[in-house]
C-alpha cells in the first residue's frame, strides 16, 4: 500500500541480510517487520485500559533489575536508550511500575494536543513525558538522579554522530552522549525481544 516505504524497508533487510532486495528471504523479514508494527499499534491502544498489574505482566523488566543496584549507588541519573523495536511505552510502564522515575521524551510541535492527552496518561502510569527540545527538563531528570529514556534511531541527519551499522555509515544523535558527558550520569542501550 506504500510502494517508497515497502522499497526503503526491503532495501534495508537487504542491505542487513546481505541479499537482493527481491529475495523471499528479505520479503519475509519485511513482512515480519509489518506484522510486529501492526501488534505494537493495537498494544498501544489497549495499554491505556490496562490495569498497572495487567501492563506490568506484559513486560519481563527483570533483565533490568540488577541494573537498578548500579544506578542508585552511582549517585547519578540513568540514560536509557533505544530504536523504535518493540513496545516500548509498555516498558516504560513496567520500569515505572517498579518505582523508578523514568521520564521520556515526546514531540509536542505536530499535535500538541495529543501531546497533552498523552503526557496526562504517561503521568497516570508513573511516566513523566517532556517535550522532546525540553532541555531544562531533561538535564532535572538527571540532576534528581532519576531514569530518561530516549529513543535514539531517528535516521540520517549530517549534524550527527557518524557511526557504522552493519558495514555501511550513518548517523546516530548527539544528544544522548552530550547529556551523559555534561552530568556523569551512564547510558545504557536496552533492546527489546518479544516472548510468545
Amino acid at each position: 500500500l506504500w510502494p517508497k516505504k515497502r522499497r526503503y524497508v526491503n532495501d534495508n533487510f537487504a542491505h542487513v541480510l546481505d541479499k537482493a532486495p527481491g529475495s523471499l528471504e528479505v520479503k519475509r523479514k519485511a513482512f515480519a517487520a509489518y506484522r510486529s508494527y501492526a501488534r505494537y499499534v493495537v498494544e498501544l491502544m489497549r495499554l491505556p485500559r490496562l490495569t498497572d498489574e495487567q501492563a506490568a505482566a506484559l513486560v519481563d523488566t527483570s533483565t533490568l533489575l540488577p541494573l537498578e543496584a548500579s544506578w542508585k549507588a552511582s549517585g547519578k541519573g540513568l540514560i536509557i536508550t533505544s530504536a523504535h523495536i518493540g513496545n516500548l511505552k509498555g516498558v516504560a510502564r513496567g520500569i515505572a511500575h517498579h518505582g523508578w522515575p523514568i521520564a521520556s521524551l515526546g514531540d509536542d510541535t505536530t499535535f500538541p494536543e495529543l501531546f497533552d492527552m498523552l503526557r496526562r496518561q504517561r503521568r497516570d502510569w508513573g511516566i513523566n513525558l517532556i517535550p522532546w527540545r525540553n532541555l531544562r527538563d531533561m538535564f532535572g531528570v538527571l540532576r534528581r538522579n532519576e531514569i530518561l529514556a530516549l529513543i535514539i534511531d531517528w535516521g540520517y541527519r549530517p549534524e550527527d554522530i557518524p557511526v557504522r551499522l552493519f558495514g555501511a555509515w550513518t548517523t546516530l544523535p548527539a544528544g544522548p552522549a552530550a547529556l551523559a558527558a555534561k552530568t556523569g550520569a551512564p547510558i545504557v542501550h536496552c533492546a527489546v525481544r518479544r516472548s510468545p
